[in-house]
């Protein structure tokens, strides 16, 4: 999973990101352009900490297909950006970020919905492997909407509650649909979010966390 500047922030800012590291099935990595990318003293230090413990691995664009794809996409995308992009494309592997419009459009021309994730979907993976409550996971909601992003977090935290069926699954659309479930069948989008979801709590899939 390649990880955007956006969502180890957001971890950092909870005091959740060393949960990455025990996210069974998941290796997160951040480009060398992300990791220039956090210039703020403490957020660096700490970023540079995960790296060294191996909770965060540090990629560098390997080739020219890589570096072909990030020089198209940096004349639109931050350079951190471009680079998890670059990635993500030419490896095949998923991407986390938080970032919209632009990045969102080519992220999905370039991976398709289900390789993208963003901070909600990383705290819903947190829930399902146990390592976080749904309260808790709430109580990191709430500590996002005072940061800067808040009115986006809170737009992207409410879309948990969209509904993704396949037998007896409710999945939230924010997660990437690694396999399928027991029948066999793709997971898919049924319906939007219902007005005035506003916590992991109050989402009809939370039984899924039990």
């Amino acid at each position: 999973m390649v990880t955007d500047s956006s969502v180890v922030i957001n971890l950092h800012h909870t005091s959740h990101l060393q949960l990455l590291a025990r996210l069974s099935g998941f290796c997160f990595v951040v480009p060398e352009e992300v990791i220039a990318e956090i210039t703020e003293p403490v957020q660096a230090e700490l970023l540079n900490r995960f790296v060294a413990d191996g909770i965060l691995e540090k990629v560098s664009l390997a080739d020219a297909s890589e570096l072909s794809v990030f020089a198209d996409l940096s004349n639109r995308l931050g350079l951190g950006e471009s680079a998890c992009l670059a990635i993500a494309q030419t490896r095949g592997w998923h991407v986390a970020c938080d970032e919209k419009r632009i990045f969102l459009r080519e992220a999905k021309q370039r991976l398709g919905d289900a390789r993208i994730i963003n901070t909600p979907g990383v705290y819903v993976l947190f829930i399902r492997a146990g390592l976080l409550s749904v309260e808790e996971a709430d109580e990191a909601k709430a500590i996002l909407e005072q940061h800067p992003h808040g009115p986006g977090w809170r737009a992207r935290m409410d879309a948990v509650s969209t509904g993704i069926s396949c037998g007896r699954w409710q999945r939230c659309s924010v997660v990437p649909c690694r396999a399928s479930c027991q029948n066999g069948s793709p997971l898919r989008l049924i319906r939007k979010p219902p007005i005035g979801m506003m916590t992991f709590s109050a989402w009809p899939g939370r039984k899924e966390f039990r």
